[in-house]
């Protein structure tokens, strides 16, 4: 694991200081108008109520010409405000957000917000689908880098370097931008499609991942980094249609898309849908948002989540499946953890419920 992720130490909130805007001169009390309510529909019901006054106590029709021209201004707001907003993320190409903030969760884990485009957008992430982040791995030391240096960078470095007493201090070799090659990793989002502004990833840290240590260590003011979504083949309508009842499988990270069934069905206020979420850990420290789960254990009756944390081989047994599911044609497993926890999830389901888990919809595996 990353020593560099506990700098701060556990469970520590980390703040990133946002960079100063320039607000063009204009007061921050004026900014209010900017929210709809109080820039537009407000003035708007005023100056409407106040023309048919005018018109009732005068009796002057030219009062209400004001009317219109209301109706008609609020309208071009309107279809400005439809045509300004944009989706910063899309599967074509790649789009750059900033790092926001740090929660650290846990040991090895920690919650990162990234800026959106606007503070009244929303990602709209599907539910078990997930975005992806750009790097690149250098091909023989295996160094990773958010973002290439570009060309003219590397030669105004190397220029540098010769003007700085070539005879005492050797120089760095130039980067050869040929040797990365570009890498990608798959996080699902765990904020609430309704968050506006801003969009959160559970990412932990992999002792071996270079990658997730990559983003540990350089978690920093004004960090950067390039995503493209939404990528995933779950459909949640269907899957709701067709299946009464879902166990979910997860272990370790592998709870993110499941907490992201779980807020949709929550803010969807789905009837007719019951979920049991066994969720495996090795030891109680590593369970990740257990108070969230707790809180939505005790708040929905139609969601039960149980813990399973033992140090032994496999985790999770049959037993813990059995007693969850009641009628078998209507249950879909859902499973989603590292290679060796869903291998050993589908060999249980395999074995005991005789289900052909290959191509099998019954089972989906995230």
């Amino acid at each position: 694991m990353s020593e560099l992720i506990f700098e701060n130490g556990e469970e520590e909130k980390l703040r990133v200081p946002e960079a100063e805007e320039d607000n063009g001169g204009v007061d921050k009390g004026m900014e209010i108008l900017n929210n709809p309510i109080h820039g537009m529909y407000i003035p708007s019901i005023l100056m409407i109520c106040g023309s048919i006054i005018m018109y009732l106590v005068t009796s002057y029709k030219r009062c209400l010409v004001f009317i219109p021209m209301t109706i008609f201004i609020v309208l071009y707001r309107f279809f400005l405000a439809i045509n300004k907003k944009k989706v910063s993320l899309n599967f074509d190409t790649w789009s750059r957000f900033e790092l926001d903030d740090k929660f650290i969760i846990s040991r090895d884990s920690c919650i990162y917000t990234f800026k959106l485009g606007s503070e009244d957008e929303t990602l709209n992430c599907p539910p078990g689908s997930s975005v992806a982040i750009q790097a690149f791995e250098h091909e023989e030391t295996g160094e990773i880098l958010f973002e290439l240096p570009k060309e003219k960078d590397v030669e105004e470095k190397e220029e540098s370097e010769e003007d700085d007493d070539a005879e005492e201090k050797e120089t760095q070799p130039p980067i050869d931008i040929s040797k990365y090659k570009e890498i990608c990793r798959f996080y699902n989002p765990i904020s609430s499609s309704t968050t506006k502004g801003t969009f959160d990833l559970l990412i932990k840290s992999n002792p071996n991942g270079k990658f997730s240590k990559k983003i540990a260590s350089n978690s920093y003011k004004g960090l950067q980094l390039n995503f493209k979504g939404f990528i995933g083949t779950y459909d949640h309508n269907k899957s709701i249609l067709d299946y009464s009842k879902f166990v979910m499988l997860a272990g370790g990270s592998g709870l993110t898309p499941m907490l992201q069934v779980i807020s949709k069905i929550i803010e969807d206020k789905t009837k007719g849908v019951d979920i049991e979420l066994i969720y495996s850990n090795k030891t109680k420290k590593d369970i990740l948002l257990k108070n969230e789960l707790d809180e939505i254990n005790d708040s929905q009756e139609s969601i039960n989540v149980t813990y399973i944390t033992d140090d032994d081989e496999g985790l999770l047994s049959f037993v813990d499946i059995k007693d969850k599911v009641e009628d078998l044609e209507n249950t879909r497993f859902l499973i989603c953890g590292n290679q060796a926890f869903r291998d050993h999830a589908l060999d249980l389901l395999s074995k005991n419920y005789e289900i052909d888990t290959k191509g099998n919809k019954q089972v989906f595996v995230f």
